[in-house]
């Protein structure tokens, strides 16, 4: 009867420490998945954070003529926006440029033409966007995306080769 005891107690321990692994796995597997989400979040944050920085960097540069590049309240009344104007055809047409409930957006409008956000499309998901002019010559833009490993934020300088904003 001891013997049946022991063998019963043996079987149960062995049950025991299975169950035990079971768990310590399954909890294992699940702060795997949670480590590999928050990673995926920030890669995508800083993703998202490089084409807008590159974005803006490059429409910048492309239309750096005098008087072309300002800087302009947001038309949503959320901080500031860049508006870069162009003549096509005799036509004076504005390219804004702004942040609005969680995205960069840009909308190519006529010149006072008031419909800008019906014509806004969406350039980068980011959770902020702050620019103004630096300088007598320059604009000082600051990007950035909130997430569960801290702030993600670009700082950068864009010199005008032209003088007025």
């Amino acid at each position: 009867m001891t013997k049946r005891r022991s063998m019963s107690f043996v079987a149960l321990m062995d049950i025991l420490v299975l169950f035990l692994f079971s768990v310590v796995s399954i909890g294992v597997g699940i702060s795997a998945v949670k480590g590999f989400q928050r990673i995926e979040e920030d890669r995508s944050d800083i993703s998202e954070l490089a084409v807008a920085m590159s974005y803006l960097h490059t429409r910048i540069r492309q239309n750096d003529r005098l008087g072309a590049v300002s800087v302009r309240p947001s038309p949503m009344g959320e901080s500031s926006a860049l508006v870069i104007s162009e003549q096509i055809d005799q036509v004076e047409y504005e390219t804004w440029i702004y942040w609005h409930q969680g995205t960069l957006l840009e909308s190519f409008i006529q010149a006072g033409d008031k419909r800008i956000e019906e014509v806004s499309s969406p350039i980068a998901e980011i959770d902020g966007f702050e620019i103004f002019c630096h300088g007598s010559s320059g604009l000082k833009i600051r990007i950035w995306c909130d997430s569960h490993m801290g702030t993600r934020d670009l700082d950068f300088e864009v010199n005008l080769r032209s003088s007025s904003r």
